[in-house]
């Protein structure tokens, strides 16, 4: 299995700090937001991974992360132009991508904390389709989310504030 991490958005919710900086390069507690769903990657089993960014952003993260060997890994770069979503990072990677790899997509935002048997089982039992991770919260229209239970039959975006 091949891993994406996408690194795209604009920050809106973390302006000013994201007019110079990429979101996934902010702190959280002690490192970087990008460490949180790597390791979550490396944890599982995956040791190619491709970051997808925007190409202000992606010196940073090469800077940062290098070409993993540090961690016993492989890092692949690939620019997406615009922050348009999962399906356009997923084409932008796919010179990364094998057809016959599963494929490993996490947002560069997410941090999994207390869940590693869940995320575990999710990776060693994946055989085909797609597991989508959820949370649930107050008010999902802030972030994106997924319907019907335990069967996700749709995804819907965030609904996004006109300046």
């Amino acid at each position: 299995m091949k891993g994406v991490i996408l690194t795209g958005g604009s920050g809106s919710r973390l302006y000013p700090n994201t007019i110079v900086m990429n979101k996934q390069l902010l702190p959280v507690f002690d490192k970087p937001m990008i460490y949180y769903p790597l390791t979550t990657l490396i944890e599982n089993g995956v040791d190619e991974i491709c970051i997808v960014s925007s190409e202000q952003a992606l010196p940073n993260f090469k800077q940062l992360l290098g070409d993993g060997k540090q961690w016993g890994i492989k890092l692949e770069y690939a620019i997406q132009k615009a922050p348009v979503g999962i399906p356009d990072a997923l084409n932008v990677a796919k010179r990364f991508l094998d057809k016959d790899d599963g494929i490993a997509l996490i947002l560069g935002d997410n941090i999994y904390y207390g869940a590693n048997d869940v995320l575990k089982r999710a990776f060693f039992n994946f055989n085909s389709g797609a597991t989508v991770f959820g949370y649930q919260v107050d008010d999902p229209t802030r972030y994106g989310g997924h319907r019907n239970g335990r069967r996700c039959n749709s995804v819907y975006r965030r609904k996004t504030q006109e300046a």
